[in-house]
This record gives structure tokens, sequence and C-alpha cells, in this order.
């Protein structure tokens, strides 16, 4: 073995075959000039010649931090220009970078230090090449078992077998999945990722860029920008590829905006801070544009008027202002001097949430005019080691909204007229109670609440005993502030269900009742915005109302089973309930939106009862259907998903908030 080989690895360890061969690989592939090789046993000192410090096989026993060069000279490789600088990602480096780390990156300077950052970076992209090319295996594979057997249907649902491999969602697995496939034709980019010369991102704008192009173009485009992507930024590399795209293909560019424009679509979600963004995407660009401007002009028009704020906080305010369905001379006129109090009735008003609730709009998806809500506790259950839960959600077969998105629908409008929808950005009266905000920002008042909300949250957070966070399925976690915030919104409709539920200590349901009247308005009692974290202002009377029936957990009894295919609303209600979203691993599809589906087949014998059915959105119930595929419950809620690879993986009941 040579002399350099054998400094790679600390002497009391023994080289594994692996790396013994990728060492090989450098010594076949070094140029012929390269310098002489010690063959001599290892020493305690370099050979007596000087390697050359950009050639890799070239190291000495003291740049690769051998056995005998001390744990202190460990990171000395990935100095500049030294032997782990510009090896490229494989195991060798991977083995010497994970030497460095154990040994403490404190002991680095900064020199080396930026070397074994970019080390680390170099191996990151080899590890996503690794990735990207099994999956492109399994899509080989399955588009093969596709045209021997001419069922294409195991090939449609790859993607879900990717998501549940890496646990991601189907959208990231997607993802993943175009860019394993687009690389396959775009050769070049590949080995570059291999190379570690650029990373997954940059690979990834490059794929994306050319997508539009045929592969003769494709090619062209992608021989005339791999050498300058290692040094620039992704969006210069963006830049670049879409120039070099135009250049050679002018309509691809339409083809493409004219593919991505039938994605448009407004998508809602949380944010890390625990706030929450609305954005739409691949819209118009004209269009966009437009909006944007009129966002600015209203904004500008509200700072004159006297609103408080940043320009940014101000056009967030309209934005909400607007798509809540709120008249644009609000804005304007909470802002003016001696504007009305918030929440001041004009004489002869209807209290809120009496009379009619005004217009709406049909949403698809949204045919029941209900809005469920629920009610959980966290601590402070009736029943030892169990807790009370308060959800508001949709009414037994109603459709509510799908990852965090509510559509109106109709007769479930918001509050009347003259109640917390009216809102004023620019008022510090309108700021919702509960809700800080810096005393420079504009306060948005609570907008109408139109469609269906499922809201989850601790009964104790209801009261104002707790800080617990709530959830809304689909959408996510939100504090206690936010959720009573959303309570208060929902108490204002007289048509609304509320319901307990009764949890175990790990936050699963067992035990479940809707109320016959819920808590009732309290704005409309006060007329004013009363402080969510006061708690409801009505005596728990409602919550007595409730008659709570057992759910069934392990060994299912079937009480409520039926011998019809369709379930009863009341099985139906409490499904959604002990699952909150579909059942499939990573999917958070709304269970309100979701078929219920009968495990074992009821054309095979089984049992339209809890213990057989499950809420399954319209995309994974198709999964299942799909050769290679399967699904059992084996308790009541506990789903085991089997993939067509033979992997197995289970998902639970929703656990809330205990």
């Amino acid at each position: 073995m040579l002399a350099w080989e054998l400094a790679a690895f600390p002497a009391e360890d023994e080289p594994l075959w692996e790396e013994m061969e990728y060492l090989e690989y450098l010594d076949d592939t070094a140029p012929q000039d390269a310098h002489p090789r010690n063959t001599s046993p290892v020493s305690t000192s370099p050979v007596s010649t000087s390697p050359d410090a950009t050639d890799p096989v070239s190291a000495t026993s003291a740049d690769l931090g051998g056995a005998d060069a001390g744990d202190e000279e460990a990171g000395t490789v990935f100095a500049h220009s030294g032997t782990a600088d510009v090896m490229p990602p494989g195991p060798v480096l991977a083995q010497l970078a994970d030497r460095a780390w154990q040994n403490g990156l404190h002991r680095l300077d900064d020199d080396e230090l930026t070397g074994f950052l970019q080390a680390a970076n170099r191996l990151g992209a080899w590890a996503a090449a690794l990735k990207l090319s099994a999956v492109s295996t399994v899509v080989a594979r399955r588009e093969a078992a596709a045209r021997a057997d001419r069922d294409w249907r195991p090939f449609e649902h790859v993607d879900d077998e990717i998501a549940v491999a890496l646990t991601l969602t189907r959208w990231s697995a997607g993802n993943v999945l175009d860019l394993a496939v687009a690389l396959d034709r775009l050769s070049l980019i590949r080995e570059a990722l291999a190379a570690g010369q650029i990373d997954e991102r940059r690979a990834a704008v490059i794929a994306d860029e050319l997508s539009g192009l045929g592969d003769e173009h494709a090619a062209a485009v992608e021989a005339s920008i791999v050498g300058k992507a290692p040094g620039q930024t992704t969006s210069e590399l963006r830049a670049a590829a879409r120039q070099a795209v135009i250049a050679a293909d002018p309509a691809a560019a339409k083809r493409r905006k004219d593919k991505a424009l039938k994605d448009a679509r407004v998508q809602a979600f949380t944010e890390p801070a625990g706030t929450a963004g609305l954005s739409g995407r691949d819209l118009l660009p004209a269009g966009v544009l437009a909006a944007d401007k009129n966002l600015t002009a209203l904004a500008e028009a509200m700072k004159k008027s006297g609103a408080t704020g940043t320009m940014d906080q101000l056009r967030a305010c309209v934005y909400l202002h607007l798509l809540s369905g709120q008249p644009v001379e609000t804005l304007l006129a909470r802002a003016a001097p001696g504007a009305e109090p918030p929440g001041a009735e004009p004489p002869g008003a209807e209290p809120p949430g009496t009379g009619n609730p005004g217009p709406s709009h049909p949403s698809i998806g949204t045919p029941s005019p209900e809005t469920t809500g629920t009610t959980r506790t966290g601590t402070t259950g009736t029943t030892s080691g169990t807790g009370a839960t308060r959800s508001a959600g949709p009414a037994d077969g109603t459709a509510g909204p799908a990852d965090g998105t509510a559509g109106p629908a109709d007769g479930t409008a918001g509050p009347a007229d003259g109640t917390a929808g009216d809102s004023d950005c620019g008022h510090a009266d309108m700021a919702p109670p509960g809700n800080s905000a810096p005393d420079n920002a504009p306060r948005l008042g609570l907008p109408a609440l139109r469609g269906t909300v499922n809201l989850t949250m601790p009964l104790a957070s209801w009261l104002g005993w707790s800080q617990a966070p709530g959830n809304v399925p689909g959408f996510g976690p939100v504090d206690a502030d936010d959720a009573r915030t959303l309570a208060d919104l929902l108490t204002d409709h007289r048509t609304n269900r509320w319901c307990i539920t009764l949890t175990d200590r790990a936050g699963q349901p067992i035990a479940h009742g809707c109320a016959k009247t819920g808590p009732g308005s309290r704005t409309a009692r006060t007329n004013t915005p009363v402080d969510p974290r006061a708690g409801p202002m009505g005596a728990p009377e409602w919550i007595r109302s409730a008659t709570i029936t057992p759910l069934q957990t392990h060994d299912c009894t079937h009480p409520r089973e039926t011998g019809a295919y369709q379930i009863s609303p009341a099985l139906r209600h409490l499904i959604q309930i002990r699952q909150a979203t579909c059942s499939h691993p990573g999917c958070r599809w709304a269970a309100t939106r979701c078929d219920m589906d009968h495990t074992i087949p009821y054309h095979l014998g089984g049992r339209s009862c809890e213990c057989n059915i499950s809420p399954v959105c319209r995309r994974h119930h198709a999964t299942k259907q799909a050769p290679g595929w399967a699904l059992t419950q084996d308790k009541p809620g506990s789903m085991t998903w089997t993939t067509p690879g033979g992997r197995s993986y289970t998902t639970a009941p929703t656990c809330y908030p205990a």
C-alpha cells in the first residue's frame, strides 16, 4: 500500500474496502507526471520531496493529518490548497471531514474552517447526487414494470412512494422526482453535482429553466452554462440560464409560462414566527404588478389620512382587508379624525349575529351552510387523565378548508354588518385583543369570517387559563391568542355547532359529544371588541348540554356499525375528530374534504364501522387502489401503508394539544 494512502487513515483503524477502492481509483487516474510515490512503510515524518499541493494523490502523511500527525493537525488538510481543500467528494473526503469534526472544529483556524465548510458543501452535493440517482432508478423501475404490465397506476403514484420514504409532502417529493428525471437528460449537470462543483439548489435552477426545451436545445444550453455555474449565485445562474434558453428557443419561454398559468393558485401557510402567509402563485405578471401598485396607492392614502405604521405594514393591512371582503372606504374612514369608535352601531342597527347574514359566494367543496365548533380541554378535564377539546369545524358531511384554505360557502357568512368584521388598520382601538404589536404597527381588526373553518383548542386556553396552542387541520398550529380570536368570530353565528372531545394524556381523542347550544356571541352583548384572554362571557351550561360518547380505540365492539355502504353523519363526524387529516403519511388534507374510505373494501366484506373507515383524500384513495400498495387498519385510526417496495409506514389518530 502506498504511504500516502495509509496516511489517510488512523493507524488503529482498518481501512474500509470502499475507501481502498476509491484510493485505487485516484491512483489509476493520476497524471503520468505526478510526483513519485513513496512505497516505503509509513514514517513519522513527511517524505523528503515536496508534493504538488494541488494534486490530492501526491499528499503526505502530515498533509492528510495521519495517525502520526497528531489531533492538532487533523484539520491542516483543509487549509488553502491542502489535500482536502482540492479533493473531490467521496468516502475519503467524508472520513477526513468526520475526523476534523470529531476532533473539534474550534481547533481549526479561519482558513482551515473555510476549507472544511467548502468540503462539507461538496459532500452535500455528492450526497444529493446519490439520492437523485436512487430516485431516478425507482422511477425507471416503475416505468419498466408499467410498460410490461400495461398498468400505469403504480408509476403514477411513484411520487407518493418517494414522499413516504423521505418523509416529505407530496409536493416536495414531486420536486425531488422532477429534478431526478431532469438530470437523466442533463448529464453535464448531473456530473457537476456529483463532483461537488454545483449544489442541489443550482442543479434545480438549471433543470427548472431548461424544462421547456427539447432535448437538443437543452443539451446546447446546458453545455453553454455549466462551466460558469460553480461561480454563480442561484439568481445569477437563473438569469444566465433564462437568457440562454430564450436565445436557443424563444418559444420555449412562452410554453413554460402557459403551462405555469394553469397551476395558478393561492396558498395559505404558517410562518416560522407563528404568523401566517397568504400568497398568489403563477399569476399573470401584468395583473400582479397592477395589484401591487394598487396596494401601495391605498397604503399611501391611509398614511395621508393619519394611519400609523410603515408602508410594508400598511400594504399588508390593505391586502388582508380587501381579501376578507371589506370595502375600501372603511380603510380611510377609520383612519380619519373623528371616526366612529370601533364596533359602534348606527341607531336602529340589529345586534350582530341576527338578521340576514349578508351576501356570500358559493365555494366548490363547501356545500353545507354549517360551521362546526368543538372544544377540548387540556388540563381541566372532568375525568382523571383526560381533557376536553374545543374545535370549530365543518358540520357533518361538509367540506372544510384544504391545506389551510377557507372558501366562502352559502349561508356561512361572517359577522353581520357593524360587527368586528369592519377593521381599521390605522386605528389603535381596532387591534384584536390579546394580540400585541409594536406601537408603530398598524392595527388589524377582525375580518369577516366566511366559509368553513375547523378550529381545535384546549378548553383551558379558551377560558384564558392556559396558553396552549390551538390547531386548524390542513393549516397548522395557531397560538392561544389567535385561537381565541378565531373562536370569538365563530361565536357570532348561531348556526355554528360546538363540540367537546375528551383526550387521553397523550392528546389522542377517546370520547366526543356535540352541545345543543354554543357559548353565544360576546360582541353582540357588549357591542365592543372583547379581550379573548378573558375567556367566554357566558356560563358553561352549553358544555354540560353535550352528550359524551366513547370512541372505539382498541378492540372495536362496533356500536355504530351500519349494514349499508354509506356511514351515518354522526359516525362521519366522529371519524373526522379521531383523524383530522388524511390518513396517508405526511398528508395534511383536512378530513372534512376527504373520502370516508373502507380499509377493507365493502364489497369484500369490509365493515361500515369506525374500525374499518378512515379519511383518505382523493389522491391517496387512488394510491391505495394502485397495484403494489396496501393499507391495513390494525386498530381504529391506526393505519399502516405498504409501498410497492415493501416498506411499511404507520400513522396514528390525531394528537391534539394536551
